[in-house]
Order: C-alpha cells, then structure tokens, then sequence
C-alpha cells in the first residue's frame, strides 16, 4: 500500500465529523485485497448519530482522496470506537469509489490541477449524495 509515515501523514490531514478523532491505522498488505484500517475515536453518543448525513460525507470522501494518492490501496475501513468500545465500521472499496466518482482515482491524483479538479467534483457529488 505504501510507506507507513506517508499514509499516515496523508490520513492525519483528512478531516472528520465533530467529536471524531483519528486515533490510529494499520495497513493490510500481506496477501490482496490490500487496504487500510482507520480507527477513530467517536465521543458523539449515540452510534446512529454518526451514520446521519452529513457525517458519512466525511468518510466517504476520505476513503475517495486516499484512493486517489495510494494506488494499489483495494479498500479503506473507518472503524469508530467510543468509550464503551461499541464499534461502528464504514468500509468503502475502490470500486466503488470510482464507480461513485466515474473516474479512475488514481489518475486524478497525478497532478495538482487535476487533483485540485477531483476535490471540486468529491464536493459536489458526494455531498449532493448525502444530503438528498
């Protein structure tokens, strides 16, 4: 999937719902599907609170700009963990990232215009998406 400290600075810029915090990550790349699983630490409450639009937009769209700057990463996982260690898990597969998108992410994140470019085009359907 790629360097540890990359991934790991690339995932400590993304942004998250309130009262979510990103705790830690491990990269699955022994055998394939190779991915990467995000543990977050989630002080909202109530678990279905976070499943509300407009708090999967944050996921989702993460899951989008991580595809777009790891190119062999197959899925990325949001696991949400709060203090009674309920769990909550938002999986998301390049497939369907792109499928969603209509682009190959990976070539997206090539070069800053085009980047710049995907960013516009996340924000627009994806956050239509979650707030229909």
């Amino acid at each position: 999937v790629g360097n540890n400290a990359a991934v790991g600075n690339i995932i400590s810029t993304l942004l998250f719902p309130d009262k979510v915090y990103y705790t830690q990550f491990s990269l699955q790349t022994k055998e394939q599907p190779y991915g990467i699983n995000i543990e977050l630490n989630n002080e909202i409450g109530k678990e279905h609170q976070v499943e509300q639009a407009p708090n999967t937009f944050y996921f989702e769209i993460n899951a989008c700009i991580l595809f777009s700057l790891i190119e062999n990463v197959d899925y990325i996982s949001f696991d949400l963990v709060n203090e009674k260690s309920d769990r909550l898990t938002f999986d998301y597969t390049r497939a369907w990232a792109e499928e969603m998108v209509g682009k190959a992410l990976w070539e997206e994140g090539e070069s800053q215009e085009s980047y710049k470019q995907l960013m516009s085009l996340l924000n627009e359907k994806l956050w239509y998406r979650t707030n229909q």
